[in-house]
């Protein structure tokens, strides 16, 4: 025994401090059809595995099996935004929650999106495959000869006890609580959610906003299913010891502080273009002052959508527009990045982690014809799925330029910037601007068919403070 290493020999492994989880399912202190607010216990520290669950009901019974979620998004299409206040002080927002959540949820592997995502938030569609005639097609549906259908179980009824119940995570609602346990017991004021949903009434312009419809159904009247609104709190719970040193330090001069990423988001308009003419066009993100993680940017023409993802996809134009940031009076790149295979590596960058999308879903690059300077001329094939989804014809192999609700090509053009200082990831990483905004410097190529008005949706990940002393929340700009 004695002539091994210290490593190997055996010896007694000290005690851990235990920890217990406390689970409680609460119900809303408010609830209408656009509002509902939760108050959390002053209890435990909060788990970022807590979850607000949600559903929704068909307003008319023989709109059964009509009906799907975007299948992109989800049950996160019934979230409009959503709001986490200590007493009347705003700590951190999800705005557009369901347009930022497309997003984010894509950059998961596409098994963990099939295998989680579909039972927990009904998305579907998110692995992909090559059908016979070579093309890609989704695999999560049901394929019935060239017709593909949303699986029945994932689909809302028209009664509260069947509909689909679905649920999003606290850490989804707010990044705010990513890796973060908040002592609860340690602030005086109250700890409250408050989610707007958004309303899908019987107007036909309504299909989409939360749940899609099947070929001839013009419209699709939904509401919460109020009976399944709830907030499953997960509370940690650590030895007394532990307990008094938090609840000690809180009170003390110095007191409790949290690092932790928020989301700021910018919406800006840009003006129709002219047929066969270059647009340039240059807008401010109003970060002075804030430190920055990476900056996100989700854009289309304005009112776009497709049958099966509603409104919540991001396209680029055919001809791959140019973009660039001024951040301190420097640009980011020497010249603007234009091919998409360069913005896709620029994206990586900004969320550590890929897309998992294929080619097609993320510019109309494989499908257009190149110059002999490699510019794009148009589109001349396509090479996604020709066959219907629910009901709806896609476009076919000859119909290559219609770009229309029915083309679910380039949906998932999302564009990100890195401005972490280094490779580490950790929160201090980020880029402190100065007294000028951030300025967003793009050029788009117009042709015909695509120079139409556009809408920006732009993500910001700033890094804020929280404070906690004497039991008093304060949280920096």
């Amino acid at each position: 025994m004695s002539s091994l290493p210290e490593t190997f020999k055996p010896s007694l492994i000290q005690d851990v401090e235990t920890m217990s989880i406390k689970s409680e399912v609460l119900d809303p202190i408010t609830l209408t059809d656009s509002l509902c607010v939760f108050q959390l216990p002053k209890t435990g520290e909060l788990d970022q595995g807590s979850m607000v669950q949600l559903a929704v009901k068909l307003d008319n019974v023989g709109d059964e099996g009509k009906g799907f979620f975007p299948i992109d998004t989800g049950i996160h299409s019934m979230v409009k935004s959503a709001t986490l206040k200590i007493g009347n002080k705003v700590i951190a927002q999800s705005q557009d929650h369901a347009y930022f959540q497309t997003m984010i949820r894509k950059f998961k592997t596409p098994d963990e999106r099939a295998n989680k995502d579909m039972p927990l938030k009904a998305t579907s569609g998110d692995r992909f495959g090559v059908n016979s005639d070579h093309r890609i097609a989704y695999r999560d549906m049901v394929l019935t000869g060239q017709a593909l259908t949303v699986p029945e179980f994932i689909k809302p009824t028209a009664s509260d006890d069947t509909t689909f119940v679905g649920v999003i995570m606290l850490s989804e609602l707010f990044p705010a609580f990513k890796g973060q346990q908040i002592p609860l017991y340690s602030i005086k004021d109250n700890v409250y959610i408050e989610i707007v949903f958004n309303r899908q009434t019987a107007a036909a312009g309504d299909v989409g906003k939360i749940l899609c419809a099947e070929q001839g159904q013009a419209t699709l009247p939904c509401s919460i299913s109020k009976p399944n609104i709830k907030f499953l709190y997960d509370g940690l719970y650590y030895s007394d010891e532990k307990s008094g040193r938090t609840l000690e330090a809180s009170r003390s001069e110095k007191g409790l502080t949290y690092l932790y990423e928020d989301i700021l988001q910018t919406i800006s308009n840009v003006s129709a273009g002219v047929i066969n003419q270059s647009q340039v066009i240059e807008r401010d993100v109003a970060l002075s002052g804030k430190r920055v993680r990476s900056i996100l940017i989700s854009e289309k023409d304005q009112g776009a959508s497709t049958v099966c993802h509603g409104p919540y996809i991001s396209r680029d134009n055919v001809k791959p527009s140019t973009i660039n940031l001024r951040i301190n009076d420097q640009r980011m790149y020497d010249r603007g990045i234009t091919a998409p295979p360069r913005k896709y590596h620029e994206l990586s960058l900004a969320t550590a982690s890929v897309l998992g999308v294929p080619s097609q879903m993320y510019s109309f690059d494989v499908d257009t014809e190149k110059d002999a300077q490699g510019g794009v001329v148009d589109l001349n094939q396509n090479s996604f799925f020709v066959g219907t989804v629910e009901g709806h014809q896609l476009v076919d192999a000859n119909n290559t330029n219609s770009l229309s609700n029915v083309d679910l090509r380039a949906t998932s053009h999302y564009v990100g910037f890195d401005l972490a200082l280094d490779g580490v990831n950790r929160l201090q990483n980020s880029t402190l601007v100065g007294s000028k905004p951030i300025r967003v410097e793009k050029t788009y190529q117009r042709s015909a068919g695509d120079n139409q008005a556009r809408e920006m949706k732009i993500f910001s990940s700033v890094i804020r403070m929280l404070s906690i002393r004497n039991g008093v929340a304060t949280v920096s700009s």
